[in-house]
């Protein structure tokens, strides 16, 4: 987007510097009126080089103060056009990103139901504070390995669990520190390598 350059060549009211300007404005013989203050266009700012320019009158402008005090302008059709891009690419990515979260919860939910473990659980992390039992959302849990936890109790050969524990260890131990397993939602994927390696017994052949 071209931009041009604007310096003030009326005197300006006191105080109207420091206040901020911008606005659509029409030039006329090179200049605009922005809150009641001319202002002249010298030159266009393009591809990085510098050139004098004179827009037709009647062009609509649209004309805003950077924080360094130095008003610069641009065409309003080009100022729309490039707003209606960065807006079809930004809705662009929230596409892309609603479609790429739909695929990994999609996966996440083939992953854990291949796992084939013959009683009720829910993917689940070792809690960090024993207070918050509350569900939290798989994607505050990136860093920490999910496991598998038991909603049932279960008996396969040694393996011995309690409802509450994990599939990889016992929480709960008899004069033990207790420790709190927490609850995520069926989108989390289970990535805990013992948990896995456990599930294999389950898993067909």
């Amino acid at each position: 987007m071209d931009i041009y350059q604007l310096r003030l060549v009326s005197t300006a009211r006191a105080g109207w510097l420091t206040d901020k300007h911008c606005g659509r404005v029409a030039v006329e013989n090179n200049q605009v009126t922005l809150d009641g203050e001319r202002l002249e266009i010298t030159s266009l700012q393009r591809s990085s080089r510098a050139e004098a320019v004179t827009p037709a009158s009647g062009t609509l402008l649209e004309v805003w103060q950077h924080s360094n005090g130095v008003f610069v302008g641009a065409r309003a059709e080009d100022v729309d056009g490039a707003r209606a891009a960065k807006t079809a690419r930004e809705q662009a990515a929230r596409v892309a990103l609603h479609e790429s979260e739909k695929r990994l919860r999609t996966q996440a939910l083939t992953f854990n139901a291949s796992l084939a473990i013959p009683v009720r659980w829910v993917p689940g992390i070792v809690a960090e504070d024993s207070r918050n039992t509350s569900e939290v959302p798989a994607h505050d849990v990136r860093d920490r390995d999910v496991h598998v936890l038991l909603k049932q109790a279960i008996r396969d050969g040694r393996m011995i669990r309690a409802a509450g524990d994990l599939l990889c260890k016992r929480l709960r131990r008899t004069g033990g520190e207790l420790r709190f397993a927490q609850g995520l939602d069926e989108y989390a994927r289970v990535s805990c390598t013992a948990c896995l390696t456990l599930a294999k017994r389950w898993q067909s052949d």
